[in-house]
């Protein structure tokens, strides 16, 4: 008896392909049977035998015309064993073949078709190719008894074969009806996610249903048939389905205009019908695409298609605006959909939409919802205007407000840095007249205070009401810096109720007076703000040398020629920079200093110009310091710190070492590494000068601080957030750092590799079992060691090396060898995965982690990949490396480990946590995401802490002891330091004559500073915390008498349980 938990698995007949073999030939021979009239005529010219030996005799027109699939019949392969060439055997039953062959024959269609063969006629049309099968089919499953009886049937062969107005009946039939959860073979023809769909399309349709019959008193039953047509109940379309091709639907109007010459089809399955000519003048990309020559196999149906990469929504808009006329007023674009647009016009150089977007971005709902999105996009795109009107938005929003957005990606660390430095700028500015203690002695303040605020000497001594309003201004000043926070009615209402006090100094105009002081104040805040200097943002490329972001071709530039002795007319040759500057040299000289010029011969020429000018992209003032270094000149004057960057770029791009010396001499004096600490690292870390970076990072330790206001260098944007981190990281440890000690500190700048270039010859074999001298293939590594392996292991192991395998070999290698680039340690671990009978490696060290993630990513092994993100979430990984394992996590998409990571770095102070290579390997915008939970952490952890009602919740009052009690009336004479604390409610009808006694307090006081460091319950489990806590509740004899060491202990483990679970709630983000 099978059990009744038991799941089985059933392939459809109709699915297998049938085989006969020699054995059974002779025995089916003699069970032959002839199909019924019309398919019973031997005058035919072809028999179709059938899986069940049911021949049809039917002629090759018909089914030609039928079937695309038939009418190619007489090259198909025949079987020669036991039938003849006439004879062709299909895996279909003779019940299928019935059908299709009524429905292809001009006779009588079935009346009806059962339920369990719509599915093997639908894979037959599929199959052969039978449209009028399909539409036959379709029909009978739209027919009201079929909906009625096998709706869930009729669903799932919708949504596989892509009936999409099928499965739209379908499914309004299936909520009709009581809920049928039993078993169909249909269900092995589609994926979960259409159950799925189904299932919450049912769910959404019944709870519609519910809340209409409580609002409208209505029946159920009555309430079906709305909330079918109801726009939650009615967006079922091809997206919703597995469906197998996709059916393609026209835009609205006037995008469905079918005159139009040209179809962009969007990601999404839409058509949009539009003009050639209106995309030439809207886009020069589109205008050179229309140029191409149309590729010889393309089809007459996607002749005139564009397929996009875009959703619908994205070119609705950009069409509306290439197309005359505005964009109407019912096409809203979402906060989500600015950075798909900016991208679109940038990609298809669409200067109309790019500067609409601009437009769009300003408007004032979505500065005000969305203000730090916009100011990423406009940094990451170039918009000066709207970044600055952003950055301004920005300041409404309270600074804890700001969550993680996908945009934070599109701009560089810098532009988020020059924001917090805008702000605290601005919250310096606001907040400075509250320190002011001579403001009111400032004519117009004294002027706007009036009597409100000012004692008369005949009136008795009161606390003047402004500095409790400057005090509360202050603080919410620094959450929020605008003027508007002043104005607020909470703080209005507070300073009009503090003013009515004393009676001696109210008057009736009061409220007026106080009112119009406040708003005074709102004004002089936002004059103050209106001073700091905005954020800027900067041109892609660096400094100086780059040409200014105007339109040159629109106006004529005059063209000068440069101070001596670059005017000579002697010259052989011209330097023409980007600001139209003449620098007349000599090629010797130019030759000697840059191996670019040396090949001068072979430069463009600009075709206006004779064959002696050379047009270069920098500008003049960086051209000036460069020949002046080259040529046989004294230097006089210092190089500016702005023309670092610039200087050190141009040294690349031409390959001048004494311009590269120069600029790097001139930054490591004295003076410059004094005033331009920052400058010099970030220059130092891009262009890889390791010396430069450590002298640098050594200098900054006499400055107080690298990441407040006023400490923004372009030269952040030339290298990543590691190179930062790495910084900071070194100060820290600096500091923390004993004086007393004589081991130097040392700085990473760069990844600390070993140098794998050992120039040698000779080659090593590796351990068993890979030197195996039978294998027919051998990895050689770059450390030249030969691993000797089989090609189908590999195959199977690795889609990219089955690739690699099937190519002829090279000759400059030898037969049977394939060179990597990963060393002989990632390729030892990666065949011991790999390979059958050898176990996996018992540990992996943390730095062969990253190596190991790129070589399963670029030979495609999932099975490395997995042990790998095994190996990640050990308790000794995520112990020791948290950081290496969170950036390795999420440069290579697995979430899981991401979140694990995350979680165990809580448990490591974040001061303490060291710089790791891998932090190259993700985005800033994941170590962004891994700040922002610390910092959400920490406030779940403290949120205990902060609320007075906290003993009046489940659980926690039964964690009510003596030891945290006083008692009012007893024996003993309390400490003099027992105290009743009033920091927590207590419910005083259960504990009468009862309070908190102080160490509550005081005991929460200590927690919260433990859990700032280290977010996480288990550390209150600390030793030293627990005794410290047990003694200051000893302290008092009345108390001590009453208190159980037990009680405490269990008190603590129960708020660490509390504060890991509210941290388990705090929610991480991942993205690969």
């Amino acid at each position: 008896m099978s059990t009744s938990h038991e799941l089985s698995f059933t392939i459809p007949e109709h699915s297998l392909l049938h085989v006969m073999t020699d054995a059974n030939m002779d025995a089916e021979a003699s069970s032959l049977s002839t199909a019924s009239t019309p398919f019973d005529n031997p005058d035919t010219d072809l028999i179709i035998r059938t899986s069940d030996n049911a021949q049809f005799y039917v002629l090759k027109a018909i089914l030609g015309l039928a079937s695309p699939f038939f009418a190619d019949m007489v090259t198909l392969p025949v079987d020669t064993c036991g039938t003849d060439s006439n004879t062709v055997e299909v895996a279909e039953d003779s019940v299928v073949w019935d059908f299709i062959l009524r429905v292809c024959y001009p006779v009588a269609c079935p009346s009806s078709i059962a339920p369990e063969q719509l599915w093997p006629l639908l894979e037959a049309a599929k199959k052969y190719d039978l449209v009028g099968v399909r539409e036959a089919v379709r029909r009978e499953m739209t027919t009201p008894s079929m909906l009625g009886k096998e709706a869930l049937r009729v669903y799932l062969l919708a949504c596989s074969y892509g009936l999409a107005d099928v499965a739209v009946a379908a499914a309004k039939a299936y909520i009709s009806r009581p809920p049928n959860q039993v078993y169909v073979p249909e269900l092995q023809c589609t994926t979960s996610a259409a159950h799925f769909r189904l299932s919450q399309y049912r769910h959404a349709c019944l709870l519609r249903s519910v809340t209409e019959t409580g609002m409208k008193g209505q029946s159920s039953a009555r309430c079906v048939r709305p909330i079918v047509r109801c726009p939650e109940c009615t967006r079922w379309d091809s997206a919703y389905m597995d469906s197998a091709p996709p059916v393609y639907r026209s835009a609205s109007s006037p995008f469905d205009n079918p005159s139009a010459d040209l179809v962009i089809r969007t990601s999404d399955h839409i058509e949009f019908h539009v003009f050639k000519l209106i995309l030439r003048e809207a886009s020069p990309v589109f205008a050179d695409m229309f140029t191409l020559p149309a590729t010889p196999t393309s089809d007459a149906d996607s002749a005139g298609v564009v397929d996009v990469v875009e959703k619908s929504t994205i070119w609705d808009y950009i069409l509306h605006v290439c197309y005359p006329g505005p964009v109407p007023s019912s096409t809203v674009i979402a906060p989500d959909q600015l950075w798909p647009l900016l991208e679109a016009a940038t990609k298809y150089n669409m200067k109309g939409v790019r500067d609409a977007v601009g437009q769009l971005m300003l408007t004032a709902h979505m500065l005000e919802r969305d203000s730090l999105r916009i100011y990423m996009l406009a940094c990451g795109y170039g918009f000066q205007d709207v970044a600055v009107a952003a950055a301004r938005a920005s300041l409404r929003r309270p600074a804890d407000e700001r969550k993680f957005i996908p945009e934070l990606r599109c701009a560089t660390a810098a532009a988020y840095l020059r924001l917090l430095q805008y702000r605290s700028d601005c919250v310096d500015a606001a907040t400075c007249f509250a320190h002011d203690p001579h403001i009111f002695l400032r004519p117009r303040w004294r002027e706007f205070v009036g009597g409100w605020g000012r004692v008369d000497s005949s009136s008795t001594s009161r606390n003047h009401p402004e500095p409790n309003l400057m005090k509360r201004s202050e603080e919410a000043l620094k959450s929020s810096p605008h003027g508007g926070v002043v104005l607020n009615w909470k703080n209005l209402a507070a300073t009009v109720q503090e003013a009515s006090v004393c009676g001696a100094c109210r008057k009736e105009d009061q409220p007026d007076n106080i009112v119009r002081f406040m708003e005074f104040y709102a004004s002089e805040i936002d004059a103050a703000i209106a001073k700091v200097r905005r954020p800027s943002v900067p041109a892609i490329t660096c400094g100086l040398l780059t040409a200014d972001m105007t339109d040159s071709a629109s106006t004529k530039c005059t063209v000068l020629v440069a101070s001596s002795p670059f005017d000579n007319p002697d010259a052989d040759l011209v330097i023409r920079s980007s600001d139209h500057v003449e620098f007349h040299v000599h090629k010797a000289i130019l030759k000697e200093a840059s191996s670019v010029f040396a090949d001068m011969t072979s430069l463009p020429t600009t075709p206006d110009t004779d064959s002696h000018v050379v047009q270069v992209t920098e500008s003049s003032v960086g051209w000036d310091i460069i020949l002046r270094i080259c040529y046989p000149m004294p230097s006089t004057n210092p190089i500016v710190p702005d023309q670092y960057w610039p200087l050190l770029e141009a040294a690349k791009k031409y390959d001048m070492a004494c311009v590269r010396e120069a600029v790097v001499r001139e930054m490591t004096t004295p003076r410059v590494l004094a005033q331009e600490t920052l400058r010099v690292y970030m220059l130092a870390c891009s262009y890889g000068y390791e010396d430069v970076a450590r002298v640098a990072a050594k200098a900054s330790l006499s400055q107080t601080m690298l990441h407040g206001p006023g400490n923004y260098v372009p030269e952040l944007r030339c290298v990543t957030s590691a190179a930062y981190f790495n910084l900071l990281q070194y100060r820290e440890r600096c500091i923390s750092h004993a004086p007393s000690s004589s081991s130097p500190l040392q700085l990473r700048t760069m990844a600390d590799d070993p140098d794998p270039d050992n120039d040698t010859t000779t080659t090593l074999s590796a351990a068993p079992p890979f030197d195996n001298r039978d294998a027919d293939l051998i990895i050689r590594t770059s450390d030249r060691v030969d691993f000797h392996v089989f090609k189908l292991i590999l195959r199977e192991a690795s889609p990219v090396l089955s690739d690699i395998l099937s190519l002829p070999e090279g000759s400059d290698v030898a037969p049977g060898t394939v060179d990597v680039t990963e060393s002989s340690v990632v390729w030892d671990h990666i065949l011991r995965i790999c390979h059958p009978g050898t176990a996996s490696p018992a540990m992996i060290a943390p730095d062969h982690l990253w190596p190991l993630l790129e070589a399963a990513k670029k030979y495609e092994m999932t099975a490395v990949r997995e042990t790998v993100a095994t190996e990640m979430l050990t308790n000794r990984m995520l112990d020791q490396e948290p950081l290496r394992v969170y950036a390795l996590a999420c440069g290579y998409g697995i979430e899981h480990v991401a979140i694990a990571a995350a979680r165990a770095s809580l448990r490591q102070k974040y001061e303490e946590i060291p710089y790791v290579p891998e932090l190259r390997c993700t985005t800033s915008a994941a170590y962004h995401r891994l700040i922002h939970y610390r910092r959400d952490c920490v406030r779940a952890a403290m949120s205990f802490a902060e609320d007075p009602r906290l003993f009046f919740r489940d659980g926690w009052k039964d964690q009510i002891k003596d030891w945290l009690l006083r008692h009012e009336y007893v024996d003993e004479e309390h400490y003099i330091g027992c105290v009743s604390g009033t920091r927590f409610m207590l419910d005083t009808w259960t504990w009468s004559n009862r309070s908190f006694r102080d160490v509550l307090g005081d005991y929460m006081a200590r927690s919260t500073e433990i859990i700032k460091i280290f977010p996480h319950g288990g550390a209150l489990l600390d030793p030293v915390f627990l005794a410290a806590t047990v003694h200051s509740t000893s302290k008092c004899i009345a108390c001590r008498n009453r208190t159980q060491p037990v009680d405490i202990v269990e008190f603590i483990r129960f708020h660490a349980s509390e504060i890991d679970a509210a941290i388990a709630k705090v929610q991480l983000v991942v993205e690969s």
